[in-house]
């Protein structure tokens, strides 16, 4: 990957390559499990704490041989989902880990986390992450600008399964639009593009974000 990256910087220069790391809550969950991780945020927390602990060196450090790769911005996907956790979980276990992230990691950094997170985005605008990626099942973006406020840039949050899948490019540009009206600093894809979503519809939300910037 980083030789990529350096591939990358010097073939195109004046285009912004983000990179990914994941963060160390993901890295649980893939190491320890889902159930096992789960389990222990309730009834063995310092011992998930010290897991946690260990693996922000992974996420950080391979974050930072990303960006001296030559990567613009660094991608952090860290699951820790309302599906699966509360919003005080993230609070106790992932707030300060993002914040130390955020001071060791010298480059713009967009958090993202599947599915609901409207109830930790109060916390989530705290961290000082750049831009927080979030996804469809949020709901309404315009709720989910006025709850971010002033304090972090959004990304996202096209529906996949259903609008890029399924859609027509109208029902992109529709969602692509709405999301931008909303306060949207960057539209795309709400997580990873299903591999049968058809160009034409990624096309329109270009499309959708050009005509929104020319108003």
């Amino acid at each position: 990957l980083l030789e990529a990256i350096e591939i990358l910087r010097r073939r195109y220069p004046n285009v912004a390559i983000v990179g990914k790391t994941m963060g160390p809550w993901t890295l649980c969950l893939h190491i320890l499990g889902v159930k096992r991780t789960l389990i222990w945020s309730k009834i063995r927390r310092e011992l998930l704490k010290e897991w946690i602990k260990l693996l922000k060196e992974v996420s950080i450090e391979f974050a930072k041989a990303q960006v001296k790769a030559g990567a613009d911005a660094i991608c952090w996907p860290d699951h820790a989902t309302g599906d699966l956790v509360s919003a005080e979980t993230y609070r106790e276990f992932l707030l300060e880990v993002h914040r130390e992230a955020v001071r060791r990691v010298e480059a713009p950094l967009i958090l993202h986390i599947c599915g609901d997170t409207v109830d930790r985005l109060p916390y989530i605008r705290e961290t000082g992450f750049d831009c927080f990626h979030f996804d469809s099942k949020c709901g309404d973006p315009l709720k989910v600008r006025v709850i971010a406020g002033d304090k972090i840039s959004l990304m996202g949050n096209i529906n996949n399964p259903k609008t890029l899948l399924y859609g027509k490019p109208e029902d992109v540009m529709m969602e692509a639009q709405h999301a931008l009206e909303a306060g949207v600093n960057i539209v795309g894809p709400e997580c990873a593009i299903p591999t049968k979503v058809a160009n034409e519809n990624l096309k329109a939300i270009v499309k959708a974000a050009k005509q929104f910037k020319t108003r």
